[in-house]
């Protein structure tokens, strides 16, 4: 008889999960939001748990396992149908070849079988994953739109928010009288975090007409690694795009500083 510890299971399989979202949004470019991934990541870890406490065998062939990764990503991420394609594909890929990474580490040394759920091999499955995230972020640098969708952290007295931005060059909206740079972010990823702010009106010409955009000051707007000095974030109502929830100009374009 084979003795199985909850929380053994679910710790493991919360740690597998977490892992392999942080480096499908990074390597993808959307928005990585913590509380989203962590209740994907238990999501996933109850998912595995039913395995063993449940025989529901139709949950776990691999038509179920796909499409609870498939629910995974779309817990992680959100978005239409066509925005989750590029996600779980980078999901799926990463955990195959993160699986046969650890499988060939643990065959080669010369061990029999199926790796075990021991913590040895949920180390070497974090290694495996840490090679899978530096080849992931490599293809991502190499494919043509990637290099241009970034991670945007905009933070306010409330909290700092990740959106996924494009780096736009034809982004030169200011606003009129200071003359700083303003950064177009969609009202919905923001939430309220600019609730109770006075702000400045930019107008602004869009595929709908002119029209006034309400900007903000927030304490600090950056990505790609760099502060961005004296930068607005001027919200949107309209959907920007399926892939991305920010319009930024690129970085090396406004004075920054590195961090």
């Amino acid at each position: 008889m084979t003795v199985v510890y909850a929380d053994a299971v679910l710790a493991k399989n919360f740690a597998a999960d977490l892992l392999m979202l942080i480096m499908t949004g990074y390597v993808t470019g959307l928005a990585r939001r913590p509380a989203r991934l962590a209740a994907a990541a238990a999501a996933g870890a109850l998912y595995a748990l039913g395995g063993y406490a449940v025989r529901l065998w139709p949950l776990y062939t691999l038509v179920g396992r796909t499409a609870a990764g498939v629910a995974l990503v779309w817990l992680a991420f959100g978005g239409s149908p066509r925005r989750l394609c590029a996600p779980c594909g980078a999901f799926f890929a990463l955990s195959a070849c993160t699986a046969g990474i650890t499988a060939a580490v643990w065959w080669g040394a010369g061990a029999q079988g199926t790796p075990p759920s021991g913590g040895a091999v949920l180390a070497v499955f974090c290694g495996a994953g840490l090679l899978c995230f530096i080849w992931g972020t490599r293809i991502r640098r190499l494919s043509f739109e990637a290099p241009y969708i970034v991670p945007m952290h905009i933070t306010t007295d409330r909290g700092t928010i990740t959106v996924t931005a494009l780096e736009d060059s034809g982004n030169t909206l200011t606003e009129p009288v200071t003359g700083r740079r303003c950064v177009v972010v969609c009202s919905d990823a923001v939430g309220g975090a600019f609730e109770g702010l006075r702000p400045r009106w930019i107008r602004c010409a869009t595929a709908a007409g002119e029209r006034e955009l309400p900007a903000y000051m927030p304490r600090s707007v950056k990505w790609r690694g760099k502060t961005m000095d004296n930068v607005m974030v001027a919200l949107c109502d309209e959907k920007l795009s399926d892939i991305y929830d920010a319009l930024a100009f690129p970085a090396g374009g406004r004075r920054t500083r590195e961090e």
